[in-house]
């Protein structure tokens, strides 16, 4: 019988302790700090920041997100899908992100697979508001960021075609 109790109480703890996780994991926003050295990388871009935004998910926690992004610094931010999400769109609530966060940085936005369930009425919604908000979204296309006469490049591809990322830089030195 005792040895019944432990085993209960053993799984319960382990169950709850699971549930707290997964409660945290939903309604925290972290800063996660990387530091990526690369040789080939141009001397300008040296201490470039990139802030890097994904699954919000037209979240209640964008204001955290924000408060974030200010403390980060960045020198652009990227967001990477599923600013929305389809089974439950709000597209003024990922709108209302996108406005704050170009307020910090440049803004640079690919799609997710949330945004390519979306409607077409929606998508389009959604990718009007972004570009009118300032964000520059890249649809198969690249940008050249330049800093201190030196040049990168970013490219953006649309959820779900790889196929021809790699033909999308035309950029001869340093991609993204």
């Amino acid at each position: 019988m005792k040895r019944k109790h432990i085993i209960l109480l053993s799984v319960t703890a382990i169950l709850l302790a699971g549930m707290v996780w997964l409660v945290w994991g939903n309604v925290t926003v972290a800063l996660n700090k990387y530091t990526v050295y690369e040789n080939n990388l141009p001397a300008g871009f040296d201490g470039y920041r990139i802030a890097h935004v994904s699954d919000l998910h037209n979240s209640w926690l964008w204001e955290k997100a924000i408060v974030r992004l200010k403390e980060a610094q960045p020198d652009i931010i990227c967001i990477t899908g599923d600013l929305v999400d389809s089974r439950r769109t709000d597209v003024e609530t990922s709108l209302a992100f996108a406005a704050e966060a170009v307020k910090i940085a440049p803004c640079y936005y690919v799609t997710g697979n949330h945004e390519g369930r979306l409607s077409g009425d929606v998508y389009t919604r959604l990718i009007d508001g972004l570009v009118a908000c300032g964000v520059i979204v890249l649809m198969d296309t690249e940008v050249l960021l330049d800093r201190s006469g030196e040049t990168i490049s970013l490219t953006g591809h649309s959820w779900g075609d790889t196929d021809n990322i790699g033909a999308l830089a035309n950029h001869d030195g340093y991609k993204i």
